[in-house]
């Protein structure tokens, strides 16, 4: 867990080292790469917060208002219950978005490193 965060921390730095190497230097560049760490340090906090549960009972509330509102067939139904009652899908389902929340916090924080020392570089 730990090893892929670093990785992805120092492939995002390098990365940006070498972007940053070819186009000179550019200050341009610099807030675009950023931008890019602050944009997947925001995926990575919102995958976090999913994964906690924090809106679970928002979310159950709204799913309930949405099957009131528009009739779902029955064959649409019991698929939506398989897919609930699938464990190996719902291992899946949170093993990605564990690895989609390391990678995109290392990749994030490999941005925001570089580019906030590349300022004053």
């Amino acid at each position: 867990m730990l090893r892929s965060y670093i990785y992805s921390v120092l492939l995002s730095f390098c990365s940006s080292f070498l972007l940053s190497a070819i186009s000179n230097h550019s200050l341009q560049l610099n807030d675009k790469i950023f931008l890019y760490g602050v944009i997947a340090l925001l995926i990575s906090s919102i995958l976090f917060v999913l994964r906690t549960g924090f809106f679970r009972l928002f979310l159950t509330g709204f799913n309930q208002i949405y099957t009131l509102a528009f009739k779902q067939a029955a064959l649409m139904k019991n698929i939506d219950e398989q897919i609930s009652e699938d464990l190996t899908f719902q291992r899946w389902k949170n093993q990605f978005s564990a690895k989609l929340m390391q990678y995109s916090l290392g990749a994030g924080t490999g941005c925001m490193v570089y580019s906030l020392t590349s300022i004053n570089f």
